[in-house]
């Protein structure tokens, strides 16, 4: 791209001082002289059905990022994250951050393991409402909750209470 504005600098200068001089190397005095770099033809203008096949695309796009949403009115994934959140004391802002101090994580995690184990949600889905997380996140994060569910009956406990209010959740919908 510079060099295409370089040739055309030198062009235009070359034509300038051309208009400067006669044949004979002298300066004509009364010859007006433009020295305004030459016009960029503009961009052409996509046609009509260019810019309507664009706009699909993006519409496609954006309701492929939040189409889970429009099964569920608030999504069941928001309100379990809502309710985890409630319950241990932690803001929604820090689980869909990156942050990884065990406050912020183990609700992280429960919450992946309970929206894959108890909701129809995709991995990506459920990725997508925990700041856009990979699914591999998604699984690491059941698989832990999965381990420490052996280890802490205090843990299936708090499962089993949350599994009732999914149950409560999506009593009405068919999320």
């Amino acid at each position: 791209m510079a060099g295409v504005v370089e040739a055309e600098l030198s062009t235009h200068y070359t034509e300038i001082s051309q208009r400067l001089r006669n044949g004979n190397g002298h300066a004509k005095p009364d010859t007006p002289i433009d020295l305004r770099p030459p016009r960029r033809k503009p961009a052409p203008v996509p046609s009509l059905q260019a810019q309507i096949t664009a706009l699909e695309e993006r519409m496609m796009a954006a309701e492929e990022r939040i189409g889970f949403l429009m099964y569920c009115p608030k999504g069941i994934l928001h309100k379990l994250l809502d309710v985890i959140c409630a319950n241990e004391g932690v803001s929604r802002i820090a689980i869909e951050s990156q942050r990884r101090d065990h406050r912020a994580v183990i609700p992280r995690q429960l919450f992946c393991y309970l929206a894959i184990t108890y909701t129809k949600k995709t991995l990506k889905q459920i990725g997508f409402v925990i700041g856009n997380r990979d699914h591999t996140t998604v699984m690491h994060g059941r698989d832990k909750i999965e381990g420490m569910i052996l280890e802490l009956p205090e843990l299936a406990e708090k499962v089993a209470w949350y599994k009732e209010r999914i149950a409560l959740l999506t009593k009405d919908s068919n999320c």
